[in-house]
């Protein structure tokens, strides 16, 4: 057995023994969708079963980007800000308990913007644009832990393998990938790689990189090892964003500028399906003028269903994995972007 379908199984059976009743296990979609609006200031916490609200959360200025404990309990909300006002804290949000909603006060580490769990379920590991630095974060307590330098310009995205022990940022200026050890807390090394790059995913096994370079319109994968690109996939308007799913079998890949979201053999680098969306509802505000904007994406736990943000309808649309059909859409605030998923059913706060 491959260590990727190792840590598949690992996963899936961690989700199992933490929710039990809670896990999704029908054809169609449950748990909880978790999406930062950016207009809004606000998250909201959506029944992704019934479509329902279950509550909004006041956030910092301008939410962007959303993580998910692996027990599924805790959400954090990266407060980065717009063009009138700096963000610098962290939204944590109790899923399934009895805490009250909770602020996290950076400091002087403006502009959070990227964030992923540790391996402990504990803490979280965020990138701060205005400081060149990865920020580790205690959930509970809100202490800052430790920081590592990523020696790059606009370290924007970060995102780990499984197991949540490497890390790797995009450097947008830099056109750079930096590697962080999250266990020491430091920095490990730069890859340089092309300009303008952003969106990131890396496979659940950590053995490839697959990054969206914006100027080019393509999608590279590199090679974790080498640090080389070893293929590109070409012909994206932007490919804003990219996510493995949990077996590492499917790479999610969204492209606002087109309107589409591609689903991608991991292996072959062959499409499985492209995604189009109902374009009949497209808001004045869309940031693309006349498109639906597929943007954040947050897969389930069991390869399902993948769930995007619309921020040209204020929706989410969720798409079946194995065949690329839209199942349906949640009305969400304005401007939806970061989006994160939890198999435990939402409370109302």
């Amino acid at each position: 057995m491959s260590r990727a379908s190792i840590i598949f199984l690992v996963i899936v059976s961690l989700s199992a023994c933490t929710s039990g009743k809670n896990v999704a296990t029908s054809d169609e979609p449950a748990g909880t969708i978790i999406v930062a609006n950016m207009s809004g200031d606000t998250v909201m916490l959506v029944d992704a079963e019934s479509g329902t609200i279950l509550t909004t959360v006041a956030s910092g200025p301008a939410p962007h980007e959303v993580a998910v404990s692996q027990d599924g309990r805790w959400a954090v909300v990266t407060n980065y800000g717009d063009r009138s006002r700096t963000g610098n804290s962290l939204t944590v949000i109790d899923l399934a308990g009895d805490e009250d909603v909770q602020r996290i006060d950076l400091g002087i580490y403006e502009r959070p913007h990227g964030i992923v769990f540790r391996a402990d379920g504990k803490s979280v590991a965020v990138t701060s644009e205005s400081q060149s630095v990865v920020v580790f974060v205690d959930v509970a307590s809100g202490a800052i832990l430790g920081t590592a330098p990523t020696e790059q310009k606009v370290s924007h995205m970060v995102a780990a393998d499984a197991s949540a022990m490497q890390l790797f940022t995009t450097n947008i200026v830099s056109g750079s990938i930096t590697e962080i050890d999250p266990v020491n807390m430091s920095h490990s090394r730069v890859m340089t790689i092309g300009p303008m790059i952003e969106g990131i995913a890396v496979a659940p096994d950590g053995s490839e990189i697959w990054v969206g370079a914006n100027r080019e319109g393509k999608v590279l994968i590199i090679d974790t090892a080498s640090g080389d690109s070893t293929f590109a996939l070409d012909q994206f308007g932007f490919p804003y964003r990219l996510s493995f799913t949990a077996d590492g079998s499917t790479v999610v890949i969204s492209d606002p500028q087109k309107g589409e979201v591609r689903l991608v053999n991991a292996e072959t680098r062959e499409l499985r399906h492209l995604v189009t969306f109902d374009e009949s509802a497209i808001v004045a505000t869309a940031e693309i003028p006349g498109s639906t904007s597929p943007e954040g994406i947050a897969n389930d736990r069991d390869g399902r269903f993948v769930y995007i943000s619309m921020q040209g309808l204020n929706k989410v649309a969720a798409v079946r994995i194995s065949d690329g059909a839209v199942v349906r859409y949640y009305d969400v605030g304005e401007w939806p972007d970061g989006i994160a998923y939890s198999p435990l059913a939402g409370k109302t706060q």
